[in-house]
């Protein structure tokens, strides 16, 4: 599971399954709903906490950006990349030794949209949602 982490309390991050579409070369998954409803505030710095059992790399776990296109999100391609998605740069801490193991990942400079965390082993989806912060934050 993957929580939003606001300095004071862990929020769970909407947990959907993400169906996979092929279009000739091009590949996309897709999520219900235009928005999810985890909305957070754009920052400089966003903290996320994943719980994972011991052995399960934290790597595997990559943070995309969706777009809303007819009702429903979906990853977007990387320009000039052929079937690759765009993808967005996760700093990842080891927190401590427990029977769950706690990571934190970092994100610096997220751009306003919908969002996505999800491992390479399933089509599970993680998914947020980033506004812009109010004047003078």
């Amino acid at each position: 599971m993957v929580y939003f982490w606001n300095g004071k309390v862990l929020i769970p991050l909407e947990r959907n399954q993400a169906v996979e579409h092929k279009k000739g070369s091009t590949q996309y998954f897709e999520m219900p709903a235009p928005q999810s409803p985890v909305r957070l505030s754009e920052s400089s710095r966003l903290v996320f906490i994943l719980r994972l059992p011991p052995g399960v790399d934290p790597a595997s776990y990559t943070l995309f950006q969706l777009v809303t296109l007819g009702g429903s999100r979906r990853t977007r391609s990387q320009p000039g990349r052929r079937g690759g998605l765009l993808t967005w740069a996760v700093d990842i801490e080891k927190n401590d030794e427990s029977s769950l193991i706690t990571y934190s990942l970092a994100v610096r400079d997220l751009p306003t949209g919908e969002w996505s965390f999800s491992p390479s082993s399933s089509n599970d989806g993680y998914c947020f949602g980033v506004d812009p912060s109010a004047p003078g934050q």
